[in-house]
């Protein structure tokens, strides 16, 4: 009754996406919003002024710093090395695929930071060498990265479905990392985990897509630490076959995947930060 402009202007904003940085104003879209997971509608430049005026209303951001983004573990680093880092990871995906690429980074990172002293009290800068060795560290192995991470994928994605239902029914989910029956009572599911998980896929492209959007958007350091946006990123393709085929329509996968654990709410991300601290601690050299 009041018309669209005595709305908020987070809502007036929505579906874009806006992160300030050092090197300037990124804006993205949304996968919530059904026209963006498919694709339709004007290309972001058309509304650049329209949301410079939501901005000006004071419309939310978010706001990546100069220095002090953390890592893990009380590491941290600056907005330059990780701007040098997501360059090399674009770099990569163009020669790999962003799937692949990721669950590189991830490896790379996650074996030099096993190797670094703990961090008593505080925080510390992250070694400069940490980052430059990700794509080449020794122990990253030649074969897929993705294969090399399947344990912990399979094990976030079933983690999602243990927070969605009763605490008795945890040891049964667990099961199906061992290939018993998977029971998905909140989904009426009964089945086999790596049917659901299992590739090729149709909406591969569509998967590609957005992971590149998240990266775009700096979802790997808008919501730190660094590491577990890594494994959140690592574990959605897993997450949206699964839900494609539990929900019968990957769009309906996609606004789930956005909504719970991306951007609107992200009610499941301490999954991704349990995944962290776990593949730390299985790559440790001294574990």
């Amino acid at each position: 009754e009041m018309g669209y402009a005595a709305k908020p202007t987070t809502c007036r904003l929505f579906p874009f996406v806006v992160t300030d940085t050092p090197e300037g104003r990124f804006v993205g879209t949304s996968f919530y919003c059904s026209a963006i997971r498919q694709n339709h509608g004007p290309s972001c430049a058309g509304h650049r002024e329209d949301i410079e005026l939501l901005l000006a209303e004071g419309a939310p951001r978010n706001r990546v710093a100069a220095d002090g983004l953390l890592v893990a573990r009380g590491y941290y680093t600056n907005y330059v090395d990780y701007s040098r880092l997501e360059e090399a990871l674009r770099s990569r995906a163009s020669e790999v695929g962003w799937e692949e690429a990721l669950a590189h980074l991830l490896l790379g990172l996650a074996l030099g930071l096993s190797e670094l002293p703990p961090v008593s009290s505080g925080y510390r800068p992250l070694p400069p060498a940490v980052l430059e060795r990700v794509w080449n560290h020794l122990r990253v192995p030649t074969s897929s990265k993705v294969a090399a991470l399947q344990e912990l994928i399979r094990g976030q994605v079933v983690d999602y479905w243990k927070l969605q239902q009763d605490e008795s029914s945890w040891v049964e989910l667990e099961g199906a990392l061992r290939g018993q029956e998977l029971h998905l009572a909140h989904l009426g599911f009964r089945g086999n985990l790596e049917e659901l998980l299992a590739r090729p896929f149709e909406q591969e492209d569509d998967i590609e897509r957005y992971l590149s959007h998240l990266v775009f958007r700096k979802a790997l350091v808008v919501d730190p630490p660094l590491l577990a946006s890594l494994c959140l990123l690592v574990q959605l393709p897993a997450f949206l076959r699964a839900h494609t085929r539990l929900l019968g329509d990957y769009f309906l996968a996609l606004e789930k995947a956005e909504m719970e654990l991306v951007t609107h709410g992200q009610s499941y991300r301490v999954v991704a930060e349990v995944a962290a601290e776990y593949l730390l601690g299985v790559v440790s050299p001294r574990g």
